[in-house]
């Protein structure tokens, strides 16, 4: 209630086309341009909780696109989905832990099911075990990310 507008960090003139009028720029998915499938913005979103685990997130997705692992769908998809986020900024809102689980979705890495863990727990009980007893916004997406313990421990020790 503040009148507040974000804007998408001065992306808004000219990106991809030659005489558009200045518009906000609209990403699908708050990472990806519609039209230009090698244009994408990282941490367009407003996460509420941690940013670095959904910057992580998206920065994996991006490298995983623009590798060629990760198909993105056709421009027409996206451009519909995109016209559909609306100029309130709810719409760029989010909570980590289910916009983490929604980019790993999108890389066709979605958690695996009941059935499934109970599988990978005969197959593979530690890497299944560490899998899910890591945080929701953990960077590690699938079991056999889990190949060694998540060490936790702080590298930078400052005194104050």
């Amino acid at each position: 209630a503040t009148g507040f507008k974000r804007d998408s960090a001065g992306l808004c003139c000219h990106v991809g086309r030659e005489g558009e009028e200045c518009k906000r720029l609209r990403l699908w998915r708050m990472v990806w341009h519609p039209s230009l499938p090698n244009f994408a913005c990282c941490l367009q979103t407003h996460p509420y909780g941690s940013h670095w685990a959904v910057a992580d997130a998206e920065a994996r997705w991006i490298a995983s696109v623009l590798a060629g692992y990760v198909a993105l769908p056709d421009a027409k998809q996206r451009e519909q989905a995109a016209a559909e986020v609306a100029e309130h900024q709810s719409q760029d809102t989010c909570l980590d832990t289910t916009e983490v689980a929604a980019i790993a979705r999108d890389m066709g890495l979605g958690r695996p099911g009941y059935f499934r863990l109970l599988g990978l727990l005969v197959v593979k009980p530690r890497r299944t075990y560490r899998f899910l007893k890591q945080l929701k916004t953990s960077r590690r997406f699938t079991v056999d990310e889990c190949a060694t313990p998540l060490d936790d421990t702080c590298l930078y020790e400052t005194r104050l």
